[in-house]
């Protein structure tokens, strides 16, 4: 592969956008520096974006990828990078939120062997995001806590960075969403070096924002397939047998127990282990079997499902001080039930039957941190909710 830089722009109704972009693109003389050229990914766009690309070939080194269907931004630079002719890529927005002058300071770190990517980062010192309200910096702060499972970099979520096109080939072709920058580097794992520049990120020059309840959906997805857990496990028949049944068993054990006089605390102990002890074993027997983990996976697993234990327990104790009063004993304990099964499945599905278990420790020992923080939480909630 030739020693230069291509920069992949993914564009869907950016008409308005293509012309200031490439002018101030022109204006930089980026072939005085860097052999290059420029890829547009166009994503079945109902305006004139393709009509303004193409006026622009007889002046730079552009070429335009169409795609015809409902794609996602991370498919569509995952196609440009597979049709670039140089070393490195630079991946950007077409709307003028990512400054194109800072595509020198990108490459340089990059160009000098210093790292594996670099990224325009709005989050390290010299960066900002002017006129965002403080409601969209709170959203954007939250939206990239899950990221920090798998990279420690400040601006996990950024779409303006650049890496050797090779890693980009490299992925897989149903990386769902618009972060394709995360999935680089949560390929790229603990090794990876990764350098942050500072960038003005400024709102759309042109057009409508694309965020949408898709994109959101999406980005929980791409999360879920990071970090290995199986769609299958969300399936909603494997949902409703799994739980149904644990649920059921759990109900039984309380009323069994409370009946005989044994108490609320050990029946809901008793509800704690039969629908955690259901949930588990139907999971990894029928609906996603280990395969023969190995012994450190297995310690990791049986750890976590004890934490999803006592937080199963904890939360219970709060939930029945509540309800009891309002729906009676038994009742609430039918409530707590199925409420127990679902949350236990869903604690199993992340951290005891996917294959987080078997990725490097750094994202397995984040998960298990989020998991015992979520638990004391929990417990301190109990306590407060019953005394």
């Amino acid at each position: 592969m030739k020693t230069g830089v291509s920069i992949i722009i993914p564009t869907r109704d950016e008409q308005d956008n293509i012309d200031p972009l490439f002018r101030r693109l022109q204006s930089m003389q980026v072939a005085e520096h860097y052999c290059y050229e420029i890829i547009v990914v166009d994503d079945s766009s109902a305006d004139d974006t393709r009509q303004r690309v193409r006026g622009w070939f007889d002046r730079l080194p552009v070429s335009l990828v169409c795609r015809d269907h409902d794609g996602c931004l991370a498919g569509a630079v995952i196609a440009g990078a597979r049709a670039a002719h140089y070393r490195w890529v630079v991946v950007m927005d077409a709307d003028l939120s990512h400054p194109p002058e800072a595509i020198f300071d990108l490459l340089a770190p990059l160009s000098a062997g210093e790292c594996d990517m670099v990224i325009g980062s709005r989050y390290v010192a010299g960066g900002a995001t002017p006129h965002w309200p403080a409601r969209r910096r709170f959203a954007s702060f939250a939206a990239s806590l899950p990221a920090r499972l798998f990279t420690d970099v400040k601006d996990p979520m950024a779409g303006f960075f650049a890496t050797p096109t090779r890693r980009l080939q490299q992925l897989r072709d149903d990386v769902p969403g618009f972060k394709i920058g995360l999935e680089v580097l949560a390929a790229g794992g603990a090794d990876m070096r990764v350098v942050e520049i500072p960038i003005i990120f400024q709102d759309r020059f042109e057009g409508f924002s694309k965020m949408n309840k898709r994109v959101v959906l999406d980005y929980g997805k791409q999360l879920l397939q990071l970090c290995g857990i199986s769609p299958r496990l969300f399936r909603p028949s494997s949902l409703a047998g799994v739980v149904g049944v644990a649920a059921l068993a759990g109900w039984l054990v309380f009323a069994g127990i409370y009946l005989i006089g044994g108490g609320a605390v050990a029946a809901l102990f008793g509800v704690v282990l039969a629908t955690g002890g259901m949930v588990v074993t139907m999971m990894c027997r029928w609906v996603a079997p280990d395969g023969g983990a190995g012994g450190a996976v297995k310690r990791y697993r049986i750890i976590m499902a004890v934490v999803a234990l006592v937080l199963s327990f904890a939360m219970q104790e709060a939930v029945f001080a509540l309800l009891s009063p309002v729906l009676g004993v038994l009742l609430s304990a039918a409530a707590l039930s199925v409420l127990s099964a679902v949350v236990l499945y869903v604690l199993a599905a992340i951290f005891v039957c996917s294959a987080l278990a078997e990725r490097e420790r750094r994202p397995r020992l984040r998960a298990a941190a989020a998991a015992v923080i979520l638990m004391v939480v929990a417990l301190a909630s109990s306590l407060v909710v019953s005394g």
